[in-house]
């Protein structure tokens, strides 16, 4: 199987049994094609790595901007930049190296609040769509507390992806898969990242012997992680928003099955 090499200065496409004969300390990054909720995967050696960003770093360069390379297209356009930013940093890097992340805590301040301000930024600059699904769908979570009984607002709440997978109200009517995933990446001030925010209240509240609710458990988390202000959802302008969204939500989900 061909991979996409970066080797310090360049990108190549090498088999994987002869990048293993080069080097011995491979790792994976991932890039968000800038847009979309598609990765592209590029291998690189730790050490290379490490080498080269300390260089960029003494060249005076933001290590959160360093662009490691530009893929072209066969006609020679540009397709897309490969940069470190904070979430490469925090998702692909840090988790695999610890001469990386000693690099990386000497350099900048890293602190879970800057982190999710980075998120929020990447989120609203690039992905502003996403953040509107978001924002509909914790405000049903939200009015689950006054309209329980309403079937549509359920129905869209509870529905289960496709393989079953995820029981706990990441619901496929608002979020695709990638889309969900990265809902649950978003990072707390705390540290934590949606997802494990999540699963550690829903654990608290089952040891209690208590039943989920989603606006008083699950719609905290997200508001914060997000940092929505409250009663966003009581907006007159928005409220017509919404329902046009579910709309052309529905027909979506119909055409689609």
């Amino acid at each position: 199987m061909k991979y996409t090499l970066f080797s310090g200065d360049s990108l190549s496409t090498v088999d994987m049994n002869q990048m293993r004969d080069l080097y011995d300390d491979l790792m994976l990054l991932r890039f968000r094609i800038i847009g979309t909720m598609t990765y592209d995967t590029i291998v690189v050696s730790k050490s290379s790595l490490r080498k080269w960003v300390k260089k960029e770093i003494r060249y005076g360069n933001d290590i959160h901007k360093l662009q490691v390379a530009t893929a072209y297209c066969e006609d020679g356009s540009t397709r897309r930049d490969f940069v470190l930013s904070m979430r490469v940093w925090r998702e692909s890097i840090l988790p695999t190296s610890k001469k990386l992340t000693s690099l990386y805590n000497d350099t900048t301040d890293n602190s879970a609040t800057i982190y999710r301000d980075s998120q929020l930024k990447e989120l609203k600059d690039d992905l502003p769509c996403l953040l509107q699904q978001i924002k509909y769908w914790v405000a049903d979570l939200l009015e689950m507390k006054t309209n329980g009984r309403n079937k549509r607002l359920r129905e869209r709440i509870e529905m289960m992806s496709p393989t079953g997978d995820d029981p706990t109200y990441f619901s496929p009517f608002s979020f695709q898969s990638g889309e969900a995933q990265f809902v649950r990446s978003q990072m707390l001030p705390c540290g934590r990242t949606c997802g494990q925010a999540w699963i550690d209240v829903l654990e608290k509240v089952l040891a209690a012997r208590m039943i989920p609710c989603t606006s008083h458990h699950l719609a905290p988390v997200i508001m914060e992680a997000f940092n929505l202000k409250h009663n966003f959802h009581l907006n007159p302008q928005f409220k017509i928003e919404k329902s046009e969204w579910i709309d052309s939500r529905q027909a979506f989900i119909r055409n689609r099955n």
